[in-house]
């Protein structure tokens, strides 16, 4: 039997609602009582210090990958990502349009990232948007014994900060169709789905 595959893909800020100019008001305004959340349970929001932080990095990625494969074994595998993880992250100085943050916890332990990165404005008629997006990479990740502490919504909230701070209108994240739980958290943080990517097994 084909086994059919659905990733959704998220979306922060509807065009149309308000204008840009409007948007960027708003949140100019809003900054200084977010950045008073960025700091909380002893846990704090920061930019990544590589090479640092590397190890610690690729070990919550790790964690993250076995927990998607464990969950979804048609979907993901497990592979070893420290390789990959080093490379697609040795640009990361924010100048490059690459942020890497991570939320710092007791006595310097890592227990969560998130990294997102500006790509131009787009010229498909499926994403009609007046400038540039920040794109996440991967996933939003937190470690399973930080879970259910607001961490998640902190790191994508100083990542809206840079994304406007990048001239970026919107900002995108996938989630796999049937991680309930991401899906939920996605639309707390006020993200909305507008693609379904389809996968077709052909081979026995």
């Amino acid at each position: 039997m084909p086994h059919w595959h659905a990733l959704t893909s998220c979306i922060t800020q509807q065009p149309g609602t308000i204008s840009r100019e409007e948007r960027r008001r708003i949140r100019r305004e809003d900054l200084p009582w977010r950045l008073q959340c960025f700091c909380m349970d002893e846990v704090t929001i920061r930019s990544a210090r590589l090479p640092e932080d590397l190890d610690q990095i690729c070990d919550l990625y790790a964690e993250t990958v076995d927990w998607h494969a464990e969950n979804w074994p048609a979907d993901f595998r497990k592979v070893d990502t420290r390789g990959s993880v080093r490379e697609g992250l040795s640009h990361a100085d924010g100048k490059s349009g690459l942020h890497v943050l991570v939320a710092e916890a007791d006595r310097g332990r890592l227990a969560g990232l998130v990294a997102g990165s500006i790509r131009p404005r787009s010229t498909q008629a499926i994403a009609p948007y007046d400038g540039p997006l920040m794109q996440v990479r991967d996933f939003v990740v937190v470690s399973a014994s930080y879970r259910r502490r607001g961490i998640g919504a902190m790191l994508i909230g100083r990542l809206e900060q840079l994304a406007h701070q990048d001239g970026a209108v919107a900002i995108t994240l996938h989630v796999h169709s049937q991680n309930e739980t991401a899906g939920s958290f996605c639309q707390q943080q006020g993200f909305r789905p507008v693609q379904v990517e389809t996968r077709k097994d052909i081979t026995p």
